[in-house]
């Protein structure tokens, strides 16, 4: 009995010390995790694309990565969480796409295809802006989380030139451009198409130039060329902004607003002429008959020998050296307003271009200076923008004010501006 018991005893001892340990493994197996594999090491090695460029046939970049194959099998790395850096500078949004195989050995090769958009849009600046007579740069080419650094580059294996534009189409442009400001520059020259409407009775090219008219010029050809730029370089076409569209808004309602008042002084002019003629004829008829006959008529009969005249004659005829002098005095005023009215439609005439803008009747205007100076100021700045950031500048509002008040200072100064 005691050795069954003993048994008994002894085996449940075991199971229990069984269970213990079969216990104390399953625990260690699961609160230690499996020890994870050591990183692959990556380096970016050659770039098989030599030049490629946004606005280009070849418009994507091949790189090698070195152990690329062996760190996806083992780290699980996907190869598309790659995003592409320029000298340093990630450009998120360009992700990788694997490359298929030259060899059955070689999966180390990924693709990026270069484009323009708004996640990199400040890298691309910086990267595409103040282009020179050189039409690409040379760059480091590597890859990279898109919030970590880029990994290592072996410089040795790197010789690619980043294409900023086709230098064919650039001179194409270039000189299109500089044959359209000349032809412009011969219409200004020969025709009316930066002069002012009027004055009508004089001859096209005998009118002045107009300060307005050259602004929206200057503004429509700063515009142009800074499309064309922009587009040369990035193929993106979108690139009008809404301050680019204020600009020349504010030239063409200032050119337009100028018209108008030409055109109402014009008017008026003809108005006043169409009143004024005939009240000179009646007033020239009627001095003409005081001059010739009444007066006349009655100093003879005081000059008579004895003299005929009355006293009644007498009053008469100082009553009418009274009305003669008054008359005559009408008829000069008459013929000074007459000679104002007649001046809007014969004056002004040209002086000169720079004469034309800066001047009236008075001489150079501050106005018409001022109005200059903030076109010619602004323009620069606008090219600087254009230049440097490969996109049109965003003026503040306070700037687009500004432009818009020496705009109204002409026209509310042209209004009273006299003719002569």
């Amino acid at each position: 009995m005691n050795k069954t018991v003993a048994k008994a005893w002894i085996l449940n001892c075991v199971t229990v010390a069984a269970l213990a340990a079969l216990n104390t493994c399953i625990v260690k197996a699961e609160g230690e995790p499996a020890a994870a594999p050591t990183p692959v090491p990556l380096k970016v090695g050659r770039v098989l694309t030599g030049e490629a460029g946004m606005n280009s046939r070849n418009n994507r970049i091949v790189v090698e990565v070195e152990n690329l194959s062996e760190a996806i099998e083992k780290n699980k790395i996907n190869p598309r969480d790659f995003v592409l850096f320029l000298d340093g500078r990630a450009l998120k949004g360009i992700k990788a796409e694997p490359v298929e195989p030259v060899k059955e050995t070689n999966r180390n090769l990924l693709e990026f295809q270069l484009r323009r958009n708004a996640e990199a849009k400040d890298v691309w600046n910086t990267l595409l802006g103040r282009p020179t007579t050189d039409h690409r740069r040379q760059m480091k080419v590597s890859i990279g989380r898109p919030d970590q650094q880029a990994i290592p580059v072996d410089p040795d294996k790197q010789n690619f030139h980043l294409r900023l534009y086709h230098p064919g189409w650039a001179i194409g442009c270039f000189i299109g451009l500089v044959v359209a400001i000349g032809i412009f520059w011969a219409l200004a020259r020969k025709s009316t198409i930066i002069r002012d409407s009027g004055p009508r009775n004089v001859t096209p090219l005998q009118r002045p130039y107009s300060l307005a008219r050259f602004q929206v010029a200057v503004w429509f050809f700063l515009v142009v060329a800074s499309f064309l730029l922009i587009y040369l370089i990035t193929g993106d076409y979108n690139t009008l902004t809404t301050q680019s569209l204020i600009l020349i808004g504010i030239g063409t309602a200032t050119a337009l607003g100028a018209a108008m008042i030409d055109a109402g002084k014009r008017d008026t002019a003809d108005s006043e002429l169409h009143a004024l003629l005939p009240e000179q004829d009646k007033l020239t008829a009627e001095v003409a008959e005081l001059t010739n006959t009444k007066i006349p008529n009655l100093q003879a009969k005081f000059s008579s020998n004895p003299p005929t005249g009355t006293a009644q004659e007498l009053s008469t005829l100082s009553a009418l050296k009274v009305e003669l002098a008054e008359k005559q005095a009408r008829l000069v005023e008459t013929q000074k307003k007459i000679a104002d009215a007649a001046s809007g439609l014969t004056k002004p005439v040209t002086q000169g271009f720079r004469k034309d803008l800066l001047t009236d009747v008075n001489g150079v205007s501050f106005h018409r200076f001022q109005m200059l100076v903030w076109t010619i100021v602004l323009g620069f700045l606008f090219c600087i923008g254009v230049w440097r950031s490969l996109g049109m500048p965003e003026f503040d509002t306070t700037l687009l004010a500004l432009m818009g008040i020496s705009s109204g200072t002409y026209l509310g100064f042209k209004i009273p501006e006299r003719q002569s």
